[in-house]
């Protein structure tokens, strides 16, 4: 359902509305990885509450829970953890 023809407009926009630059989730089995590119200040817990009273979005939650396994009245920052980048290959400078 993640595919871009499945995703409802109100969802892609609410997502770039609260501040989200790029967004890709990846999957391995049955676990999802989202990795999002945000401004530097971006808050994730007040920018994923603000995503949730936009409009659709709960709807969309509800739809999605049961692809996903999840309560139907669980939020997006309730599905998802935010983890910390450990690690990144970066391109070699040169001079």
């Amino acid at each position: 359902m993640h595919r871009p023809e499945n995703v409802w407009k109100e969802i892609t926009e609410g997502i770039k509305k609260v501040g989200v630059i790029d967004s890709e989730i990846y999957r391995s089995g049955t676990q999802l990885f989202m990795i999002l590119t945000v401004p530097e200040d971006f808050d994730f817990e007040k920018q994923m509450g603000q995503l949730a009273g936009l409009p659709r979005q709960a709807e969309w939650e509800e739809f999605m829970s049961k692809f996903q396994a999840s309560d139907p009245d669980a939020s997006s920052a309730e599905k998802w953890t935010k983890m910390k980048r450990v690690f990144k290959l970066s391109p070699t400078e040169t001079n």
